[in-house]
């Protein structure tokens, strides 16, 4: 069963959903509000989305040839398994279940490595990996859920040492992280990139992503297996016009918004290593190991107006913990609730 964080959560103070505590950009949501006043919502979109892919191109600085947008990056996620059918699915766990789910929907085989816990952190060594057989490795970077990272060095010269595999790399949480994108270095043509404006724009309702290669043939392929309308109208138009009129300050706003992460994930780290184990992250979310069941932790949060994510990952007891980082007043407010259910218990 599908597990994720999020919804609509009337009064509750949501740290299950890893979204960009700054919300959405101000001028995204004008863009939303236009395009709903504009009844959009009565016609098809384009369904080449070709001034959307050239937006996309031009705000990140990519050839427009190199990308396909998707309906997130968890319609991606399915597009590429479906098109590549690897005989091997390699996965470094604990990681984002969908991966899982998709693969055994498929009767991929699938081969797990596990990150090794050490010094209050989740690490893997890319040059550890053998590998014997083809497949696809699926690298999400930052990981969900241990806030981990593998560098984009690491991962090109793995990529260059086995040709003929296909490497995934899942960027859902990387412009809320300490670290930029892969797509700006030199790829080789195995490696696949999944991008989406879900995390960093707060804008999980509205379905964006797209799929970057240097593969010019896995892009082409991918654009003829998504839905032909996969991006409905209010997000096609919306995004559109946000990344062509106010790139500038979408970036600002991105800068701005990895600044507060990383602000935030340090107040909060401090606040709640007194009580949990708290293991690094670069990104926009903490994991907690607790001494106690983590199901007891949620529903006394719950009672507080507070929801957190049961980390209910591969290779992960129950009492792991995630929770997001949010403003200033809602971490604190999260660090006092703990503090009092502990004491309490």
């Amino acid at each position: 069963m599908r597990y994720h964080g999020g919804g609509y959560l009337e009064g509750i103070i949501d740290f299950s959903s890893n979204l960009n505590p700054l919300g959405i950009p101000k001028i995204l949501e004008e863009k939303i509000l236009e395009a709903i006043e504009k009844r959009l919502y009565k016609y098809y979109p384009d369904s080449n989305y070709k001034e959307l892919r050239e937006a996309i191109a031009k705000f990140f600085n990519i050839n427009v040839e190199n990308l396909v947008v998707t309906n997130g990056s968890s319609e991606a996620i399915s597009l590429i398994l479906s098109l590549l059918r690897p005989d091997r699915i390699y996965l470094i766990e604990p990681t984002f279940g969908d991966y899982d789910l998709i693969a055994k929907a498929l009767n991929l085989k699938i081969v797990r490595y596990k990150y090794d816990e050490r010094d209050n952190s989740f690490k893997f060594e890319l040059k550890d990996l053998k590998i014997d057989e083809e497949g696809l490795l699926i690298i999400c970077n930052p990981n969900n859920p241990t806030g981990s990272f593998i560098s984009s060095e690491d991962i090109i010269e793995f990529a260059n040492k086995y040709k003929e595999m296909y490497i995934l790399i899942d960027e859902a949480y990387i412009e809320l992280s300490d670290y930029e994108s892969i797509i700006y270095e030199r790829l080789p043509k195995n490696i696949i990139v999944l991008k989406t404006f879900t995390k960093v724009f707060s804008i999980p309702g509205l379905r964006i992503g797209f799929v970057y290669s240097k593969n010019h043939e896995i892009i082409e392929s991918i654009d003829y297996l998504r839905p032909i309308w996969n991006i409905n109208s209010i997000a096609d138009y919306s995004l559109t016009k946000a990344l062509k009129e106010s790139a500038d300050d979408l970036w600002d706003f991105i800068y701005e918004s990895k600044k507060v992460v990383k602000f935030e994930r340090k107040f909060l780290y401090e606040g709640l290593k007194k009580y949990f184990k708290v293991y690094k992250s670069v990104a926009n979310f903490l994991l907690l190991k607790s001494n106690i069941s983590a199901e007891y932790i949620k529903s006394e949060l719950l009672k507080k107006k507070i929801y957190v994510r049961i980390s209910n990952h591969y290779g992960l007891s129950n009492n792991y913990i995630r929770v997001s980082v949010r403003r200033r007043f809602e971490n604190e407010l999260l660090i006092k609730s703990l503090e009092e259910i502990l004491r309490n218990h």
